[in-house]
């Protein structure tokens, strides 16, 4: 059964251009709003948390099988309308295609799919997950990269805009407030750079990431290849002129040929409205199948067996080389870009000189779980009330890239906050009750004498005491009118305020060091410290240097 495309045509691809623009419209207003209280302030940012949950990938890595039955359901029904209506970076590719097409002469044209590529990188996907790493899915997942990129730098460049015009605008009368914080110089250039390549890509040849790149179109292209209801030519009515394959963004029309590979379709209804004749048409269950293009590779099973092999050796080999580590829970000593980290070794205790692992979220379990399950989208970066959730390149090493942690240098983790497990989309942060979370240890705080003043210059100071929320770092006697911090492991949650709010410049006189693997502790927070602390004869209220 056919349906006319001078009827449905139209109206499908309105259809579809609304739902688009919608999601597109949410998406990138959430994840370029200002959360000040770390929960969302508007019904934009509450739609783009709950549209985040409805990604393929995501729901995929939190085994959300609601949304995978519907998504599942809708692809065998009517192919790739996932890609359609619901991809935020596959309506922005249509935006910069749609706007190379006013600017340049150069038309797309039919491209074979090609296997290897898709199903190489889908099968590295899945062997970097069994080895307990998503980075290759968060580096391909297109919500992650386009999430990434309204975070780090559209975001970044749009506070620079209203940074810039605060100050001419005051002559006219009119006051706006900058927004405070400043942008991570590797993700702003980085964010960008993959901006530039899909400009590039929009240019040349359409939406190439979709057919090429995307794991989660590889996985939609599997399931529509034979959807029921399907985007055909007829070859009777079909004149050959070529504008159906010419607009396609997918580049999965041949003209010639009479043939559309349904599996590569994106659905976005360009080539139902352009044809002249009306040879392309909407075609319901009952009528036969046209037949298959006899040069059509497809994709064979040695082909198919080749690149998962490959995949999964060379994943396997980069997971599985040894690694030196300096304890049972201490992972891989990563590498820090912020320029207050540790910028060398430092003595704590008297252990081994070497660097600290870096912290993830309370809920996360741990750093090897957290790995294996965040595809580094930015979400709970954007929502953090505190800003200390940061994402760096490798903190954690390769296994863990663009992933973030707690960068106690510009922010601690909020005692009475649990917004990161509520917002999270793939599961690797849990939501946790406020107890639980209070009670949850993500890292453990250390005491570096030969930086803290009381032991350098015998001033008093005390800061890190002020602000612990569980008495885990407390005063005790030290010398006559000098008391000295204690830490307390067994009360030590990790949340970083001691770090935060000591005074020391550059490498601070306490660090907390991240756990591979969370634990409970002791919430016991009226438990007396050992030792009564003395009293301070120099109340005068000013800093102690």
């Amino acid at each position: 059964m056919r349906l006319s495309a001078k009827k449905t045509g139209p109206v499908y691809r309105m259809v579809r251009l609304a739902a688009a623009s919608t999601v597109f419209a949410l998406f990138a207003a959430g994840m370029t709003a200002d959360t000040a209280t770390g929960r969302p302030d508007s019904v934009v940012e509450t739609a783009a948390e709950y549209l985040a949950r409805l990604q393929l990938v995501p729901a995929l890595l939190r085994l959300s099988a609601v949304v995978l039955l519907l998504t599942t359901a809708a692809t065998l029904l009517f192919g790739r309308v996932y890609c359609a209506g619901l991809c935020p970076l596959g309506t922005l590719q249509d935006i910069l295609r749609g706007a190379a097409r006013r600017i340049s002469y150069r038309r797309a044209r039919y491209r074979p799919p090609a296997p290897l590529i898709r199903f190489g990188i889908l099968a590295a996907a899945a062997a970097a997950l069994l080895f307990g790493s998503s980075s290759v899915l968060g580096l391909t997942d297109p919500y992650s990269i386009f999430s990434r990129m309204m975070h780090d730098s559209l975001k970044p460049a749009r506070d620079a805009v209203i940074s810039a015009a605060a100050v001419p605008l005051k002559v006219f009368g009119v006051y706006i407030w900058p927004p405070g914080g400043g942008a991570n110089a590797i993700m702003l250039y980085s964010g960008f750079a993959v901006l530039a390549l899909l400009v590039a890509a929009a240019f040349f040849r359409g939406r190439p990431f979709c057919s090429l790149l995307c794991p989660a179109g590889t996985m939609l292209s599997l399931l529509s290849r034979k959807p029921a209801v399907r985007i055909e030519i007829d070859g009777g009515a079909c004149t050959v002129c070529g504008a159906c394959e010419r607009i396609c963004p997918a580049e999965c029309v041949d003209a010639r040929a009479g043939v559309i590979d349904q599996g590569d379709c994106v659905r976005c209804g360009n080539c139902l409205t352009v044809c002249p004749v009306s040879a392309i048409h909407l075609s319901l269950p009952g009528r036969p199948e046209p037949a298959e293009r006899p040069d059509d590779p497809g994709v064979s099973r040695r082909s198919f067996l080749r690149s998962s092999a490959s995949a999964v050796g060379g994943i396997g080999a980069f997971l599985l080389v040894p690694r030196k580590t300096a304890a049972a829970d201490r992972p891989v000593p990563p590498v820090f870009f912020h320029p207050r980290k540790l910028e060398t070794p430092v003595e704590i205790e008297g252990s081994i000189r070497e660097s600290l692992a870096a912290a993830v979220p309370p809920g996360s379990g741990g750093t090897k779980r957290f790995g294996s399950r965040c595809v580094a989208c930015r979400l709970c970066e954007s929502r953090c009330p505190t800003g200390v959730l940061r994402a760096a390149f490798f903190t954690r090493g390769l296994a863990g890239i663009l992933q973030p942690s707690m960068d106690y240098e510009t922010g601690f983790c909020e005692y009475s906050c649990t917004v990161c497990g509520q917002v999270c989309p793939t599961g690797a942060i849990l939501p946790l009750d406020l107890r639980t979370k209070q009670t949850t240890q993500i890292g453990r705080a250390h005491l570096l004498k030969d930086r803290c003043v009381i032991y350098t210059r015998e001033t008093a100071c005390g800061a890190c005491a002020e602000v612990c929320p569980t008495h885990a770092v407390h005063m005790i006697p030290y010398k006559p009118f000098l008391n000295q911090p204690e830490t307390d492991e067994s009360l030590c949650i990790g949340c970083g305020n001691c770090q935060f709010a000591c005074p020391v410049p550059g490498t601070k006189a306490i660090l907390v060091e991240g756990r591979t693997e969370h634990k409970a502790v002791d919430d016991r927070k009226d438990r007396p410290p050992r030792g009564t602390p003395v009293p301070d004869p120099s109340e005068s209220g000013e800093f102690p240097f």
